[in-house]
């Protein structure tokens, strides 16, 4: 019984999103169509949509449902299902209480990432960069100096002073390049660009729902890039939330991100670059860097480093077991990955055993040897069923 009612509440809960995505998504983006989606648990699927494998049973027009753990489905993302493109949401990720707005806006962001895929020029990220991602105490404090930077532009959404926080911005990106090298800051910028633009995708249809102003919902958004201290732990997730204020920027300078930027195989930066003059070497780095920003850097250093130990020290703490045989590593969770000293410990992930695919919808932990598919080690906890 209890079963059956959670069932009915995200059947009518995915009927409602899949109304909103059709009323609203192409207002939203012009030339966007919805594509099928799954929201999923380890207990059953609800899949919305025309075409679906025999084991799904219609329950209302278009909404079917099946039953067990489907090991295809991992994470929030798209993919390749049985012969279509499909959206997919984890509903454990979700809050009890759900947020009818956000929730549409999680499914259209998914959505609006096949539709890049297919109609637009968007360039990404190297995923392989992020998990053993270089951070230095310099590096760290150029980025939150520019966090900051960010933030006001919410605050203050005036050409001229976008302008001028652009222009600071531009000049402290060429110091982390200087330290980083250009590899890692084409990733960040590749994720403020795949990412950027379905956040913003994203939060148009939240205010659409909602009733809220883009600002507002921005703002909610924006907490990603105010400091704590686990605010390495999630560097990823802050690329979002730049790249969508980046969008908001090309917004408020009236220029046409939607077309002219999305078509010119470019990053969102290095577009906004080619579209307005800014003035980067009129900025002194020491006027933009302040060594509380350094202190404070070294400080959430020491943080990230300790977060990443104590969470792999917990993983083995407990019972645990070592694989043997030929062991590959075929898809990641970049969102749920932490790694350090050579050991890399996974939330799931999608492995090969002596040849046999397998679905790990449990932590796992390997060791590696110059990059982290090259394993040396690869443990899960004794009850995990491999």
């Amino acid at each position: 019984m209890e079963q059956a009612i959670k069932v009915e509440k995200y059947v009518t809960l995915a009927a409602e999103i899949n109304k909103n995505i059709l009323a609203h998504g192409a207002a939203i983006w012009s030339g966007f169509t919805s594509v099928p989606f799954i929201i999923y648990t380890n207990e059953f699927q609800i899949a919305v949509g025309d075409k679906w494998p025999a084991k799904y049973e219609q329950v209302k027009e278009n909404i079917w449902i099946a039953f067990g753990t489907d090991s295809d489905l991992m994470a929030n993302t798209v993919i390749s299902y049985h012969d279509q493109v499909i959206a997919i949401w984890d509903i454990r990720t979700w809050p009890e209480i759900i947020d009818i707005a956000q929730a549409t806006g999680d499914i259209f962001h998914e959505m609006f990432h096949e539709y890049q895929y297919v109609n637009l020029q968007i360039q990404g990220g190297n995923e392989l960069l992020a998990p053993t991602y270089p951070h230095s105490k310099n590096s760290v404090a150029l980025t939150l100096s520019e966090n900051e930077l960010l933030l006001s532009i919410i605050k203050n959404p005036d050409s001229n002073f976008v302008l001028e926080n652009l222009s600071k911005i531009s000049k402290l990106r060429s110091e982390r390049q200087a330290e980083l090298g250009e590899d890692y800051l084409q990733y960040d910028q590749g994720i403020e660009t795949g990412e950027g633009t379905a956040v913003y995708a994203e939060i148009q249809m939240v205010a659409k729902l909602s009733g809220k102003s883009i600002y507002e919902v921005a703002t909610e958004y924006a907490k990603d890039l105010q400091t704590t201290e686990s605010t390495l732990l999630h560097y990823r997730r802050r690329l979002y939330t730049v790249g969508l204020i980046l969008c908001l920027a090309c917004d408020i300078l009236k220029l046409d991100l939607e077309n002219e930027m999305v078509q010119s195989d470019s990053t969102i930066f290095a577009w906004l670059k080619t579209q307005v003059e800014l003035k980067s070497n009129t900025a002194r780095i020491e006027d933009l860097v302040s060594e509380e920003s350094l202190n404070l850097a070294e400080a959430l250093l020491t943080t990230y480093e300790l977060e990443k130990e104590q969470k792999i020290s917990a993983f083995i703490a407990n019972p645990v077991i070592e694989l043997e045989g030929e062991l590959e590593i075929l898809m990641f969770d970049p969102m749920n990955i932490v790694c350090h000293q050579g050991r890399c410990l996974h939330k799931h992930g999608r492995i090969k055993v002596n040849g046999e695919e397998r679905y790990l919808e449990h932590p796992f932990l390997v060791e590696y040897e110059d990059h982290i598919f090259n394993i040396k080690k690869f443990f899960v906890p004794e009850d995990a069923n491999v």
